[in-house]
């Protein structure tokens, strides 16, 4: 049996209806069960490798995530957050939605997710008077005509602080919490753009900034 003939089979399948994975798998199998050139047992081998994939099977655990999340009502404090947040700007319902998007995948805590988060700067560039806010790192730079700033995550230096305490000998088990108060999470003003924020909303960022702040470091004090 040659690939001429296996051409012919896998179109004849198609023609037939049967679903085009189908058809590819089945006159594959034909194919090597004639020949005779390769083990059966390899075919299935490839095949079943082919499914044993992590990105596979963030797919069905992404779509359980979203399914608990709109259970548990945690999609709709998330809108609620964004409509507060950014709801009263012109187009507020563009703002919500990637005000909406950025928390999630900031919540998702992948970087695939927050690759693929990379969309909506594209998106906001096709739009006209829509801003977005960076997450996790400093993403000014990705799009500096439409990203206002970005709330970045120091990771390494909270690693390293963690070690520093494993060397000296002063660790214990606890919960570490570190945030605004301790510089590891930072919000970065994109400077191109920082002079287009209202007064009145740059005063209420830097508000909320030193509020959080103070919390942070009151719930860390009563922690130790």
């Amino acid at each position: 049996m040659g690939a001429g003939s296996f051409k012919l089979l896998f179109l004849f399948l198609m023609g037939s209806g049967i679903p085009v994975a189908i058809a590819m798998a089945g006159a594959s199998l034909i194919y090597v069960m004639v020949s005779g050139t390769i083990p059966d047992y390899v075919v299935i081998h490839r095949m079943v490798g082919g499914l044993d994939s992590f990105p596979l099977l963030a797919v069905p655990f992404f779509i359980l995530a979203g399914n608990l999340m709109n259970s548990a009502g945690i999609t709709n404090r998330i809108y609620n957050f964004a409509l507060a947040l950014v709801g009263w700007m012109r187009g507020g319902l563009g703002h919500v939605n990637i005000v909406g998007s950025v928390v999630f995948a900031g919540m998702s805590g992948t970087a695939i997710a927050d690759a693929a988060g990379l969309g909506v700067f594209q998106a906001a560039k096709e739009s006209k008077g829509i801003r977005v806010i960076g997450s996790n790192s400093d993403q000014n730079h990705v799009a500096p005509d439409v990203t206002l700033g970005s709330v970045a995550i120091d990771l390494p230096q909270a690693f390293l602080r963690v070690a520093r305490e494993v060397k000296e000998g002063r660790f214990k088990p606890r919960v570490i919490s570190m945030g605004l108060h301790d510089n590891i999470v930072k919000l970065i003003m994109n400077p191109r753009l920082e002079s287009s924020i209202p007064a009145s909303v740059r005063a209420s960022i830097d508000s909320a900034h030193k509020a959080l702040d103070a919390n942070g470091t009151e719930l860390e004090q009563a922690r130790r």
